[in-house]
């Protein structure tokens, strides 16, 4: 019989590819550093354009050093540019109280995308050390079935990095095109522009030729670092928790190994179900540093979303008593980036959550109830451990689940009641 190995089955997928790569052919032979490659890609690219990854990846040359450090630079002040003009202009300006609390809310936000940008900066350590647990998990496991395990996880949360990347920056982009076009004004026999950020005209004259092009540029500019750090925090959040849940489904396949007798006659139970029960206790003590490490990012989120919501539904509601169809799209477009964005943070924090509760539910399908008591014994610390699964909480304030982004939408349509109460709109 002779075998065609030319066949679709025998190749060797691209790195896009891989999930279907470990569906399609038994995985006998790869390269863990492929493989670490694939399962970080998403966030080497949202981390590089910030200066950001050469921080928390050891791997990396002394010119990609240098350069991240003049990326950092350069963000941090494109932030600042945004958020000092913004700041005069809500404090100072001369304007009505309907457009200073459309300003308070993107000033805010802004605000909290360099927050959260030197707080990843502080905590490059910590992710560091995450990142590198994460890579050592791949260089240690040796079973193909577990290997295919992390792969689907490391797939999962490229799709959800991608979506949350195209959510958010359509929003972004429409606030950046499209609000500035909504506001153009023809007086007399000229055009006044409008810019997405107010409270330049205190510094420049942004109607001359070239200070508003030039201008527009550099909040474009501040918009995508604004947006890229809101992506990046999204994108480690997820790469870590799909990690977890990929660990912990490796060990639930173990456990089903040893009810079913896949492990063979000659092993020893109790090295195994040792081996189990420490791996989970190593697993616990990792989501507990994630979590840990992001927690104050968290409550950010949580309390960021419940106002921006509020806020750009009140923006939208402004817009459409003025009959302005162009701001009306954009402001849409952009509460539903962020409601999207609230969903899939939340999500993430229900998916840990669950998934680390199954192994309690696994741990009492094994056959323990036929083994000697001083083996069935061993089976009750994983079930006690499960009923305390870790959770993903914002300054031990609020948790991350379902339930939350409901809170998140409630909340957001309370406050915009009170809004339009106290504004008469």
């Amino acid at each position: 019989m002779v075998v065609d190995q030319s066949g679709p089955c025998t190749r060797v997928a691209s790195m896009h590819d891989r999930s279907r790569e470990t569906v399609m052919r038994p995985l006998k032979k790869y390269h863990e550093d492929d493989d670490i490659d694939y399962a970080l890609e998403m966030c080497r690219w949202v981390l590089k354009p910030l200066g950001v990854w050469s921080l928390v990846y050891s791997r990396t040359s002394r010119w990609e050093r240098t350069v991240s450090v003049v990326l950092l630079v350069t963000c941090f002040i494109s932030l600042i540019t945004i958020i000092v003009p913004v700041c005069c202009q809500i404090m100072l300006g001369d304007i009505g109280g309907k457009a200073r609390i459309k300003w308070l809310g993107l000033a805010c936000n802004s605000l909290l995308s360099a927050v959260k940008y030197t707080y990843l900066v502080l905590r490059r350590a910590t992710l560091a050390r995450c990142i590198e647990h994460m890579a050592n998990d791949w260089r240690t496991v040796k079973n193909e079935q577990h290997r295919a395990i992390m792969v689907k996880q490391a797939t999962f949360s490229r799709t959800l990095i991608m979506l949350c990347i195209a959510f958010i920056f359509c929003g972004g982009i429409s606030f950046h095109v499209m609000l500035p076009l909504s506001r153009r004004r023809v007086v007399g026999n000229h055009t006044l522009k409008a810019l997405a950020y107010p409270g330049f005209d205190r510094f420049f004259d942004v109607q001359s030729s070239p200070t508003y092009e030039i201008l527009y540029c550099v909040q474009c500019f501040a918009g995508f670092v604004r947006h890229n750090v809101t992506t990046a925090t999204f994108s480690l959040i997820v790469f870590f928790v799909t990690h977890i849940c990929g660990q912990v489904q490796i060990q639930i396949m173990k456990l089903e190994e040893l009810n079913f007798g896949r492990q063979g006659n000659n092993c020893d139970h109790d090295a195994v179900v040792a081996g189990i029960i420490q791996d989970h206790s190593e697993l616990l003590r990792y989501a507990k540093i994630v979590g840990e490490s992001f927690s104050e990012i968290i409550f950010m989120e949580i309390v960021a979303s419940t106002f921006l919501i509020c806020l750009v539904e009140y923006c939208c509601l402004t817009e459409w008593i003025d009959s302005n169809a162009i701001a009306i799209t954009t402001y849409a477009v952009y509460m539903i980036s962020l409601t999207f964005n609230a969903l899939i943070f939340c999500y993430i924090g229900q998916i840990l959550t669950d998934q680390c509760s199954q192994i309690g539910f696994a741990s009492y399908d094994v056959d323990w109830y036929n083994l000697p008591a001083t083996k069935a014994r061993n089976f009750i610390l994983l079930g006690i451990i499960s009923l305390y699964p870790p959770r993903l909480t914002g300054s031990n304030v609020t948790e991350l689940s379902l339930n939350t982004f409901t809170v998140i939408l409630k909340s957001s349509m309370v406050y915009l009641n009170m809004l339009r109460t106290v504004t008469s709109l």
